[in-house]
């Protein structure tokens, strides 16, 4: 019975000692990381992140269109297949997500190539 108990309070004084100590930590040397790369990037004028901005893009692209293409999938092929997907009535409010999720990727996204490109050709 000692273990049972001991176990539970070593689970309980670890999660209490990450969010007490080892969130805080992280999100500091994350923030500390960040500004060092940013004020690098801008004061310094070193291009750190512009040389690396079309391999970002390019990943970005592929990223996209697996989303989309894997929701097609889903949705044609995979549904016809199985006998078992799930009704209109079951799936509506996650195909209602997916729907959101979508659109506002598209939009990020249509954004994003804008002012890539943009940036690219002028």
């Amino acid at each position: 019975m000692f273990r049972f108990y001991s176990s539970y309070a070593l689970l309980f004084s670890g999660l209490t000692h990450l969010l007490c100590c080892g969130v805080p930590i992280l999100l500091g040397t994350i923030s500390i990381l960040t500004n060092i790369v940013y004020f690098e990037s801008i004061v310094a004028n070193l291009s750190i992140l512009e040389s690396f901005e079309g391999y970002l893009f390019a990943l970005t692209t592929l990223m996209f269109l697996s989303l989309i293409s894997f929701e097609i999938y889903n949705r044609k092929i995979k549904c016809s297949e199985l006998t078992d997907c799930c009704d209109e009535d079951e799936c509506d409010d996650t195909k209602r997500r997916i729907k959101t999720n979508i659109v506002i990727a598209s939009f990020l996204y249509v954004l994003n190539s804008s002012v890539f490109l943009s940036e690219t050709i002028f």
